[in-house]
């Protein structure tokens, strides 16, 4: 759920701090107070659009910060997987900071791009303005909504047709790759055996190259190491002032004085193995240039070694492995070419018993999805009802595809009627916005038991609405709060009386500029509020008694909306 708000600098924000509660949080407040603000500051850290306009004028940066309490594991391991730091923890901060130069988004300490945000966004709030309410149009939602309601094992179902169907369409890529005339085949099969002949001919072993490259290079700088070792050894023995020399005269000084004291005794046998040393180190060199001496031959075998190696690379591969492997591959396909006929047969049939099975999968997913979608349909049409669409119908057309694909053989599309003797249109083109929001509203309090969003933003949702339709409304927002923290702004005294948490939203003038401010109610000042909102801009003793009685039904209100009976989960 989101507890913390945290504004500063924008817009008429100069700075503000929410800590939104569990349940209904409603803001309310005159129109041009600055709601949107409150929204719009939310979407900003999610990811939404924004520029350098947003920001207050006179401050150098505006910033949002949401502070998200995630008590779900599943949850918290989505939010790990992607990217979120400390996840496990159970709290998640997102900061936004805009300047006039850029905008940087921040999720527990660590930057992310807008796109990623919204990825994450998903797994913690749902926003629902007139804008947002957009995807219940689209039928590929009508389809996602209906296997959301679907028993849990349809997820198994679902899964096992859509491996099918991807195992299909790598079957159909393998045929289409086999399925060429004669002479295609004829000229891939010759290219393929120039390819595998130059590759098997080179004789190549694993890490060769390094070895290579080791001796290329000790070759190629022959005379220098030479020249280096030449001087060392004349510093060892051969120099007038040799190591040596200089060493056997210091054993001889300390063998001396090692007679008068014995304590010496172990400094003189460190020095003597020194000597012993510096006579094997003399010994090693001599040998190493005796040894290795400079052959020209080797050199340019190794060279021309080392060029057919790395020709075979610039085609092949980075490295020995990767051209072994191709050539692997190379050898797999032109067995394929070869035995052409018989491997088509056995993809082609293949492929058939893939199809039948899907087809067999898609029946059954179909039947399940109908059954199921009754029954939605049904809830829906109840608490359509309960919204004032009282001679509403709403159902679900399914429409069967040529052929099924991952998902299915289904195309749903939800059709509505809102008034009697109206036939049913597609709901795209059917509902206003108001309508809308208030089917959206319908929708959600059916999915309230499969909606894992621990946080539901309402904006709008009373637009065009009053009386009992409103009092409805408010029941139904009621009801989803049981299950979810519920954000609303709102303009009517009916869903404002249900609040467990009622802010105001207010704008004043400060030093001069106007500033918006939001403050939490207590339930004197929410009731105060409410009158407000009933009596406008004259309230009187019997416009706060409306408010206090409008309270105090709410405090009684039923969370079971409508008092529908659950849906049975017996579809199989």
């Amino acid at each position: 759920m989101l507890t913390n708000l945290h504004v500063k600098n924008l817009a008429l924000i100069q700075e503000a701090d929410v800590e939104f509660g569990p349940g209904l949080n409603i803001l309310t407040g005159e129109t041009g107070a600055g709601k949107s603000i409150i929204l719009g500051s939310i979407q900003l850290a999610l990811g939404g659009k924004t520029s350098a306009e947003v920001i207050r004028k006179g401050a150098e940066y505006a910033l949002v910060e949401l502070v998200f309490s995630v008590e779900d594991p599943a949850k918290r391991a989505a939010l790990k997987d992607l990217g979120v730091e400390d996840a496990q923890d159970g709290e998640v901060i997102l900061v936004r900071k805009i300047t006039p130069g850029r905008s940087r988004i921040k999720v527990n300490g660590t930057f992310f791009t807008a796109a990623q945000v919204r990825e994450i966004k998903s797994l913690l709030i749902d926003i629902h303005g007139q804008h947002d309410n957009a995807a219940l149009l689209s039928p590929e939602e009508h389809l996602r909504l209906i296997d959301s309601f679907c028993p849990p094992e349809t997820g198994v179902l679902r899964q096992t047709l859509r491996d099918r169907y991807r195992s299909l369409q790598e079957k159909k890529k393998e045929i289409k790759a086999l399925s060429m005339d004669e002479s295609a085949r004829a000229r891939e099969m010759s290219f393929l055996q120039f390819e595998i002949q130059e590759i098997q001919s080179a004789k190549l072993k694993p890490d060769e190259d390094a070895a290579l490259e080791a001796d290329y290079r000790r070759m190629s700088n022959a005379s220098r190491i030479f020249e280096y070792l030449t001087d060392a050894e004349n510093l060892l023995t051969e120099a007038p002032e040799n190591l040596s020399d200089l060493s056997g005269q210091i054993i001889q000084s300390v063998s001396r004085a090692a007679a008068f004291d014995p304590d010496l005794a172990d400094t003189e046998k460190l020095l003597n193995d020194l000597d012993g040393i510096i006579s094997d180190a003399s010994r090693s060199l001599r040998d190493y240039m005796e040894t290795h001496e400079y052959d020209e031959q080797a050199l340019s075998d190794t060279e021309a070694r080392l060029n057919t190696i790395n020709a075979l690379k610039d085609k092949y591969g980075r490295s020995i492995p990767d051209i072994l492997a191709a050539c692997e591959q190379k050898e797999k396909r032109l067995q394929e070419l070869e035995n052409c006929a018989q491997i088509l047969e056995e993809k082609n049939s293949a492929c058939r018993k893939l199809q039948q099975e899907i087809g067999r999968l898609a029946d059954r997913l179909t039947q399940i999805r109908q059954k199921t979608a009754d029954e939605l349909c049904g809830r829906i049409r109840e608490n359509l009802r309960g919204l004032n669409f009282l001679d509403n119908r709403f159902t679900a057309s399914f429409m069967r595809l040529p052929e099924p694909g991952e998902n299915g053989q289904d195309a749903v599309n939800f059709m509505i009627a809102v008034n009697p003797g109206e036939e049913l249109h597609p709901l795209q083109k059917t509902a206003s916005g108001g309508e809308l929001s208030r089917i959206m509203l319908a929708v959600k309090t059916c999915m309230a038991e499969k909606d894992h969003t621990g946080t539901l933003i309402f904006d709008e949702i009373d637009a065009g609405i009053s009386g009992r339709t409103a009092q409805k409304v408010a029941e139904n927002l009621h009801f989803l709060a049981g299950s979810h923290q519920i954000i609303c702004i709102t303009h009517l005294a009916q869903i404002a009386a249900m609040s467990d948490v009622h802010f105001r939203i207010a704008k004043r003038v400060k030093d001069g500029r106007t500033v918006t401010t939001i403050e939490k109610l207590s339930e004197e000042e929410s009731i105060e509020e409410l009158s407000r909102i009933l009596g406008g801009t004259r309230i009187t003793d019997a416009v706060r008694r409306s408010a206090q009685e409008m309270r105090e039904m709410a405090r009684k209100a039923d969370t079971s909306v409508s008092q529908q009976p659950a849906i049975p989960r017996n579809v199989t």
